[in-house]
């Protein structure tokens, strides 16, 4: 078996095995680079409006996570989607490309900053 996981978990490819490529509709292609604005409601009912490029969803046991380039803080963030009190997809398209590679050494740099 090439994966490790289940279904509402999420899926970890072992070492040494590579997925192929997946293949995209055009309205699927636009839809996967779509920014979006979003409210998010805060633990103390404060609310803060983004612009927001979307990375990926993680769920962590109990809570949904969406990863994503946020606009106003011109870095990765984190969001509860719990939070989330309102999204609307934006008319305009992100370039993606080398997003989730940045995203990566991004987290890599945070590590080394924590390990020093």
């Amino acid at each position: 078996m090439t994966t490790n996981g289940e279904a509402g978990v999420g899926y970890l490819l072992r070492p040494g095995y590579r997925l192929t490529p997946l293949m995209f509709d055009p309205e699927e292609l636009v839809a996967l680079s779509l920014g979006s604005r979003m409210v998010r409601s805060w633990a103390d009912g404060a609310r803060s409006e983004r612009i927001i490029q979307l990375l990926g969803l993680v769920f962590w046991g109990e809570t949904w996570t969406l990863g994503a380039w946020c606009e106003l803080r011109g870095d990765f963030r984190s969001f509860r989607l719990d939070r989330i009190a309102e999204a609307t997809p934006l008319a305009d398209t992100f370039d993606s490309t080398g997003m989730l590679a940045r995203y990566l050494q991004a987290v890599k740099d945070e590590s080394c900053e924590d390990a020093a």
